[in-house]
């Protein structure tokens, strides 16, 4: 899998094990994807209320 390191920077490698994980590996692309560029919403990871914001805002 491929992830940039920052908004704009090159991606890079990185060895996730998504297979194991019984997640869609788009969602998840997705869903790093949108907490590098929106880090105003992590402190909100794990709460009901954000997983629901997210995935309508992934929809």
């Amino acid at each position: 899998m491929l992830l940039p390191v920052a908004p704009g920077s090159p991606p890079v490698a990185y060895p996730l094990p998504i297979t194991r994980l019984h997640v869609d590996p788009t969602f998840l692309a997705n869903t790093v994807r949108h907490y590098v560029e929106h880090p105003e919403h992590r402190p909100a990871i794990r709460t009901e209320s954000e997983l629901d914001r997210l995935r309508s805002a992934l929809a």
